[in-house]
């Protein structure tokens, strides 16, 4: 009798299944061919095929009950592994990424307008700072200088005469005065000149490399004109956009890793040095800023850097494997292992998932520490189903 009713049941439940198999491919045979459904027609069907799911899974679970009350000494017995809850620390992290910025570079003009009559380096030549870059025609600013430089040698020969005659008495103010005049004149204009000449010639503003030189010699310069950019690669800038969602976890101090996807080798750990106080009302962000050394300056500027941020710590959370959590229509669940009556069934137990790191989960709520979770096995039972504990981690 326990073999009749055991086999009845089986029917039945195979019976359901080709029942169910059956509509599916009537829906989707009446599917074709029909015209395009509105929006919220379709939503209509999805939350009724919903309810449908619930009904069907419950009609699975109480036929399934039946096979294995039929004789549950031989049932089948599906093999799985469990592991028994404990807290553990959790971390969860989250990913930004920018570009290098080059903490010293310059773009390098004249200060004055002329032509370029020599360049002195090449691109990727190494510079100091003060070293000459290139030099401008001078020839107009030499004859002036010299010009001046003869009216001053007599300005100052009329004045030592005039000082002497007006130390004696002898003589007008007037004319010391004059002769005075004239001389700290050009003097003045001797400086200016001096200047201009120095102005000619444009210098490397910092130690660094050529990275681009603009102009060629025999064109004419300006200063609204790029020349060269100079580059110092010592150290960098990374700038990134953080969500605003996120300002209550990103401070002034807080640690963070730094990768680079062109350097897989190397890995950083720095400090983030300044959070923006405005948030970007286009794309709802706000701008962090690192400065790092670069290790045996190997990084190049502009190349992408990843930040890595911790935004969740705790030590005594409760976690799962991410992979064994599975969703119906009443939400996230997975499979726990409860014995009863002399043997060990599946229990669907229902639980609400908080951050992931993608490998775990972190569990709010619907478990406790010591609860026994099923972690390999699970895809093959169902609630109620017999289970044989094969291992327990």
């Amino acid at each position: 009798m326990k073999y009749t009713a055991r086999y009845k049941t089986i029917s039945a439940l195979s019976s359901f299944t080709r029942l169910i198999a059956g509509l599916v491919i009537i829906v989707s045979i009446s599917s074709c061919g029909q015209k395009t459904e509105s929006k919220k027609e379709i939503e209509t069907k999805i939350k009724e095929y919903k309810t449908e799911v619930i009904e069907l899974n419950k009609k699975i679970e109480e036929l399934q009950k039946q096979v294995n009350a039929a004789n549950p000494h031989t049932a089948l017995q599906e093999p799985v592994t469990i592991e028994a809850l404990k807290t553990q620390e959790f971390n969860h992290y989250f990913k930004v990424s920018g570009t290098l910025e080059a903490v010293k570079q310059a773009i390098i003009s004249p200060e004055t307008s002329g032509r370029i009559i020599k360049i002195q380096v090449q691109e990727g030549d190494q510079v100091k700072k003060g070293q000459v870059i290139a030099k401008l025609d001078d020839a107009v600013i030499q004859n002036t200088i010299a010009e001046v430089k003869s009216s001053l040698k007599l300005a100052k020969t009329v004045f030592d005469r005039q000082n002497r005659l007006w130390k004696k008495k002898i003589g007008s103010e007037i004319q010391f005065l004059e002769a005075k005049t004239q001389k700290e004149g050009l003097e003045q204009k001797l400086k200016t000149l001096n200047a201009q000449l120095n102005m000619t010639i444009v210098r490397s503003p910092l130690n660094g490399v050529i990275e681009k030189l603009y102009q060629k010699t025999g064109e004419f310069g300006s200063p609204a004109a790029p020349l060269a950019q100079v580059v110092n690669l010592s150290s960098f800038y990374l700038k990134a956009d953080i969500p605003e969602n996120y300002l209550p976890v990103i401070k002034r101090g807080t640690d963070v890793e730094i990768n680079f996807p062109s350097f897989p080798g190397i890995d950083l750990k720095e400090t983030i040095k300044r959070v923006g106080n405005v948030v970007d009302p286009n794309n709802r962000s706000f701008e962090i800023e690192l400065e790092f050394k670069n290790p045996d300056n190997k990084l190049k500027a502009n190349i992408i850097g990843e930040i890595k941020i911790n935004d969740f710590s705790d030590k005594n959370s409760i976690v799962v494997p991410t992979k064994i959590i599975r969703n119906d229509p009443n939400g996230a669940f997975l499979y726990t292992a409860k014995a009863t009556d002399n043997k060990t069934i599946a229990q669907k137990t229902y639980i609400e998932t908080g951050l992931s790191d993608g490998i775990h989960t972190l569990i709010n709520s619907g478990l406790k520490q010591g609860d026994m979770i099923i972690i390999d096995g699970y895809a093959n039972v169902s609630n109620g189903s017999n289970i044989k504990i094969i291992s327990k981690q």
